[in-house]
């Protein structure tokens, strides 16, 4: 009985001590990393994302273009003419190089937009505006589509989307780089994360985020 009764009071004891002790508190979430910025074709039109986590957002260096290279006009140009545009008047915007996939193997983002017509809700003969990747596929350059619009002829309240590039990010954590693309028309704005595999690009969950004006 002394033995058990011992054996009871350290029990005790231990479990007193256990519960007087201090608990360790896990580390607050990181907090959100934010990035914005306003539609340049849109001109109102702000477009933000937020994003959880410690990971690099940018693992790999993404390198810009200048907007008249040759190689890359040629390709927007023959993209375009697969659009239905006969003559394009090739107008890049934003262009950059990096590697997405972290394959050893670069790629190139390219936004390009043409408007003619004053009224947003016009467009005319030859506008476009899109956001595509040219990635090398089985040893041939070809232009994959994130979002886009064309007008090969002139057209009458169309409503047309202006596309740009937010970001080219990580955003999950998982060492492929998403491209943010932006869209905007005369009332209202939305941004959509896709990633590109092989030769399609798809929006990642939770998929579009919009903006509307009144």
């Amino acid at each position: 009985r002394h033995v058990r009764g011992e054996v009871r009071r350290a029990r005790v004891r231990r479990v007193a001590l256990a519960r007087a002790a201090p608990r360790e508190r896990a580390p607050p979430p990181a907090p959100p990393r934010v990035l914005g910025a306003r539609d340049p074709g849109a001109g109102r039109a702000q477009h933000a994302v937020a994003v959880g986590g410690d990971w690099p957002l940018q693992p790999r260096t993404l390198r810009s273009l200048p907007e008249t290279d040759p190689a890359l006009y040629d390709a927007a140009a023959t993209f375009l003419q697969r659009k239905g545009i006969p003559q394009p008047d090739v107008r890049i915007v934003w262009a950059t190089q990096v590697d997405l996939e972290g394959d050893g193997s670069d790629e190139v983002v390219v936004a390009a937009t043409r408007v003619s017509v004053q009224d947003p809700t016009d467009a005319g003969a030859g506008d476009y505006s899109f956001v595509a990747v040219q990635k090398d596929i089985n040893g041939t350059p070809t232009m994959v589509e994130l979002s886009g619009n064309y007008f090969p002829q002139a057209g009458d309240f169309v409503a047309p989307y202006t596309y740009g590039v937010l970001g080219v990010l990580d955003l999950n954590g998982d060492g492929v780089l998403e491209l943010v693309v932006t869209g905007s028309y005369y009332e209202g704005a939305f941004t959509t994360a896709f990633q590109v595999e092989g030769d399609k690009a798809r929006a990642t969950d939770p998929g579009m985020l919009w903006a509307h004006d009144e």
